[in-house]
């Protein structure tokens, strides 16, 4: 959580350059001039995924009966 707030600070005046005039090459400058920034909110979800808190299922509680023909 910690590195998608500092990915956002580091890219906050990019955003807002791209918020009010969008252009191929501010995006091109932010890729280009924020690249570790642009990486980790590209990884965020993945690293959300691998060490966030475990997903519960749904059907985890009801018991399951497999048989054998």
């Amino acid at each position: 959580m910690l590195f998608l707030v500092l990915a956002f600070w580091d890219l906050r005046t990019e955003i807002r350059l791209l918020w009010d005039h969008f252009t191929i090459t501010e995006l091109t400058f932010a890729f280009r001039y924020h690249a570790l920034a642009v990486v980790v909110l590209f990884s965020v979800p993945s690293l959300w995924r691998r060490y966030g808190p475990p997903r519960r299922l749904a059907g985890k509680d009801i018991a399951v009966e497999v048989t054998r023909d």
